[in-house]
């Protein structure tokens, strides 16, 4: 599942974030600078060097083949770049391309207490928000081609009877 989450201003130095034991993701997450191109493999911060010329060539051209074979079968979604992947406690590269095809479903968690919790969705396939009372989310908008437009979502939730502005 890829975080796309802006990264908090306060970091540490690879270096001291690597000391101690294994690094989870989220220490991963919040150690490793915006701009910076690092992987979190087997609890350990990977910063990567430049790529060369032929790697960015090569790299477009695959991204591009897949994405089209991707747009022509409908089969998920291809993303890549500086999206980082959390694979697992210990695991979040930051690969060049990745695929996650459409029949793959969709987990939300919670953070209860400090530890994350699977929150399943009603029976309507809704997700209620525990903050914003009255707000909700369907699953099947994460699962769909693309994203509905937000104002249609918006009155979806409000319902017909509640304007928008």
């Amino acid at each position: 599942m890829a975080y796309l989450v802006k990264k908090p201003d306060k970091k540490q130095s690879l270096k001291s974030a690597n000391a101690g034991g294994p690094v989870t993701f989220e220490k991963f997450y919040d150690s490793v600078e915006e701009n910076v191109k690092a992987n979190l493999l087997d609890g350990k911060i990977i910063r990567d060097s430049p790529a060369i010329p032929a790697h960015g060539f090569t790299m477009m051209w695959v991204g591009t083949l897949i994405h089209n074979y991707n747009e022509l079968f409908n089969l998920g979604k291809v993303g890549g770049g500086t999206t980082t992947v959390r694979l697992a406690k210990y695991q979040g590269p930051e690969p060049d391309l990745f695929f996650i095809r459409k029949s793959r479903t969709i987990e939300f968690y919670e953070n209860q207490a400090g530890e994350w919790i699977e929150i399943k969705p009603d029976a309507q396939g809704r997700l209620h928000s525990k903050v914003l009372l009255g707000l909700w989310l369907k699953t099947e908008w994460f699962t769909a081609h693309s994203l509905p437009p937000v104002l249609k979502v918006l009155q979806e939730i409000l319902g017909k009877d509640q304007p928008i502005i």
